[in-house]
């Protein structure tokens, strides 16, 4: 063998060898970027404070949703009682005597808890809570090696007493073991922050009940999960849907007080119950570090859910009672005709959200007093002559000094009824968005 030979095959030699380290390089940097990921997933990009015991705000829809399904497996086998159909969800590990259920707490209780609190102290403090719906609330997290803390904050539902109690837990998830245990938080707590935690090194040894698996979260869940949240907490809790969830702005204007809030979804409730999400859009406001989802329900009514963390948002449930900068901007721009046409849409957008109150507000004085007199007599005229949700088709327009005559024709949004309704509105348009109208009256 030559000497040319014998250079070509060391260099072919060190080119294999240069190659198969690239590619431990490579597989290296994906392992330590997928143990990166599992413990910080899904960065946003946005800062967050930590909180005075070092956690900060879970911001990553996959990991909140897999801690409370963990969470869940507990707070089923905890509230559990044989024979109890209204115990929380379902059976799903088929608990058939005392010591199964005895056993399954054994295992996903963590293990310092349990040094002070056994078993039968464990039973104890659930023997009186008949809890039967889990409604998150948030969840912060301290990442560390080898266990992730997390604090999480739920709502636990009874629904035969109507109650709601707001309850802590800690969850400590061993990434190595793809384990987790959980330790309840008894007595009085102030809030999240304020919650003592001990740090853990210890590794979770697995068992039959404590494996942690990722759940993926999609967009369209995410949004339909807060959808449902919000609809199930304004039909069943009013008060806590104005205090915690309707942003602060919206709902003093709109409501004004908790009161009004309350009865409007009591006059509403049944259609309110049947609401869901049909379609939505996602915005993203860097400015203000929040994510804003824009749904729509059924009857094309609008909720925009901004979000600055998961499941810590706030909710404003139209479009017409803070304009838009967009509405200000296009209307701006356009014409008087054009601008009737969209004053046209917002009121029937109130007329839709059963939002009679403003509908009525924005009626000529002299109009409304000659044919309703008051704001529940014209709610009563409504309900009864137009109980439907409608879309509308703009017809013929004139203007005669300044007041605009503009024909519409109006049918079910649904499409389940055939009724088309017609009926001829007069307006006046004033400055800063505001008019004034009326409509024919049979």
């Amino acid at each position: 063998m030559n000497k040319i030979k014998i250079v070509k095959i060391i260099i072919c030699i060190l080119i294999i060898a240069i190659i198969t380290m690239c590619v431990a390089i490579v597989c290296l940097r994906k392992k330590e970027n997928l143990n990166k990921d599992q413990t910080e997933n899904f960065d946003t990009g946005l800062e967050y404070e930590e909180n005075i015991n070092g956690f900060r705000v879970l911001n990553d829809a996959s990991t909140f949703f897999s801690i409370m399904n963990s969470l869940s497996k507990y707070l089923q086998v905890a509230s559990f009682e044989l024979g109890n159909e209204l115990s929380l969800e379902e059976n799903i590990y088929n608990i058939d005597s005392e010591e199964k259920k005895d056993e399954i707490l054994n295992d996903l209780l963590d293990e310092e808890y349990k040094k002070d609190y056994g078993i039968d102290d464990e039973k104890d403090m659930w023997s009186n809570e008949k809890y039967t719906s889990i409604i998150p609330i948030q969840i912060k997290v301290k990442y560390d090696t080898p266990i992730i803390t997390y604090i999480v904050n739920i709502y636990l539902e009874n629904q035969e007493e109507k109650t709601l109690k707001e309850k802590y837990f800690i969850v400590r998830l061993d990434n190595n073991n793809s384990t987790f245990s959980i330790e309840p938080v008894y007595g009085n707590v102030d809030n999240i922050d304020t919650i003592p935690v001990k740090a853990s090194k210890e590794n979770i040894s697995a068992n039959d009940y404590n494996k942690y698996s990722l759940e993926t979260i999609s967009i369209e869940r995410l949004v339909k999960t807060y959808m449902d949240n919000y609809i199930y907490l304004q039909v069943n809790y009013p008060e806590v849907a104005y205090n915690e969830f309707l942003d602060d702005e919206f709902k003093n204007e709109r409501f004004g007080t908790e009161e009004e809030f309350v009865e409007y979804v009591n006059k509403n409730q049944d259609e309110l119950n049947n609401i869901r999400a049909t379609s939505y859009l996602t915005e993203s406001d860097d400015e203000n570090q929040i994510t804003r989802y824009v749904v729509l329900d059924q009857y094309k009514n609008t909720y925009i859910f901004s979000e600055k963390s998961t499941m810590q948002y706030s909710v404003i449930l139209d479009t017409y009672t803070i304009p838009t900068d967009k509405f200000k901007t296009t209307y701006d721009e356009s014409g008087d005709q054009y601008k009737v046409a969209m004053n046209v849409d917002k009121w029937i957008q109130m007329l839709n959200n059963r939002d009679y109150k403003t509908a009525y507000s924005y009626l000529d004085e002299t109009f409304r007093n000659n044919n309703f007199g008051s704001e529940e007599a014209f709610e009563q005229y409504m309900r009864e002559r137009y109980p439907l949700h409608y879309d509308f088709e703009l017809g013929e327009s004139t203007e005669t000094n300044g007041t605009y005559t503009q024909t519409v024709k109006l049918t079910d949004i649904t499409g389940e009824d055939d009724a088309v309704i017609e009926n001829t509105i007069i307006m006046q348009l004033l400055d800063n968005y505001e008019f004034v109208m009326s409509f024919e009256v049979n």
